[in-house]
């Protein structure tokens, strides 16, 4: 009788240990599938990014030709002075957009590098756990 009992706890032990690495596994599942969402949310918006420095730069063109076609009409001292204050402006507004957009993407791009590091360690627990879990499937 003792054998039996023996040989039913360990079957039972072996259920639990089993159920406890199906649960991991599925965990890290979701965990992965999170992770692939947040790749995927901040290379939209990378995108994004991309999108309105295109529209920055076609905006600037069109500034450009304004102030050409301003700095061609103005005549005197005063406007002359003017358009200088404006090309400034202009030029300094340009720079800090700039400066925004790369910082942006900069941080955009090491926050997606880290998550896809982060994703790659996930997977590689989850098969892991998958191995693990087949084993004590096979037993």
């Amino acid at each position: 009788m003792t054998g039996q009992k023996s040989v039913s706890w360990r079957c039972v032990d072996l259920d639990t240990t089993s159920q406890k690495l199906e649960e991991r596994v599925f965990q890290k599942r979701k965990e992965i599938q999170k992770a692939e969402a947040e790749i995927e949310q901040l290379k939209e918006t990378m995108r994004a990014e991309e999108w309105l420095e295109q529209d920055l730069r076609q905006l600037e063109r069109a500034e450009q030709e304004v102030l050409e076609i301003l700095r061609q009409s103005w005549q005197g001292s005063k406007a002359n002075g003017f358009h200088h204050y404006i090309e400034d402006v202009q030029l300094e507004e340009s720079r800090a957009w700039k400066k925004g957009f790369a910082q942006r993407q900069m941080n955009l791009e090491q926050a997606c590098s880290e998550q896809t590091k982060s994703l790659f360690h996930l997977e590689n627990q989850q098969q892991d756990l998958q191995r693990e879990w087949t084993s004590y499937e096979s037993h």
